[in-house]
């Protein structure tokens, strides 16, 4: 097997969480009757680099611009959708930054349950764990339903954008009452 690699020119693993990626895409590429590709494990090696979630242009640019790699944007969008339907990925398809069209992925073979806040205006999100939360969709029983992850995102506004939002009022406060007084 790590013959068939250097053949193609992937990297080796570089420790046991991508390695065990790694089996568990070429299990899935071999199910398939599909390759392994140098481009195909550059986008894993992206994934695994980038922590929290991401956008396909982020792994894109990661790949191109840091991984010094050339590779075609449609490859990247087919990578990820092959590493989503082997479940190594999760998609999520929300109101990011106010386009419900914009989609994001998110590692799902790391196995923490975590929860995001999002903000619905720069789009930045920011993770964190709530023992309280964690128990209370433990708690809940549904016929037979056993959870095993999830994530959970909360939309808002991030300080900075809540202090930009502000200045911006206060400064078309003044403003008005400039033009009221003339």
């Amino acid at each position: 097997m790590a013959e068939k690699k250097e053949k193609t020119g992937a990297e080796p693993p570089k420790d046991q969480l991508l390695e065990d990626v790694y089996r568990i895409f070429e299990s899935y590429l071999r199910m398939c009757k599909m390759r392994r590709t140098p481009e195909r494990y550059a986008v894993i090696d992206a994934v695994h680099q980038t922590d929290g979630i991401f956008t396909v242009d982020q792994i894109y640019n990661h790949i191109v611009g840091k991984m010094n790699f050339h590779l075609s944007l449609a490859t990247t969008y087919n990578t990820l959708d092959l590493l989503e339907k082997s479940h190594l990925i999760l998609r999520h398809q929300a109101n990011w930054k106010g386009d419900p069209r914009l989609v994001h992925y998110e590692k799902c073979f790391v196995q923490d349950v975590h929860h995001n806040f999002v903000c619905k205006e720069c789009g930045n999100t920011f993770r964190f764990a709530d023992k309280s939360l964690m128990g209370a969709i433990n708690r809940i029983k549904r016929a037979g339903f056993r959870p095993e992850s999830y994530t959970l995102f909360v939309y808002g506004t991030c300080a900075r954008c809540h202090n930009r939002q502000t200045k911006a009022k206060k400064q078309e406060s003044k403003t008005n009452k400039r033009n009221i007084e003339k």
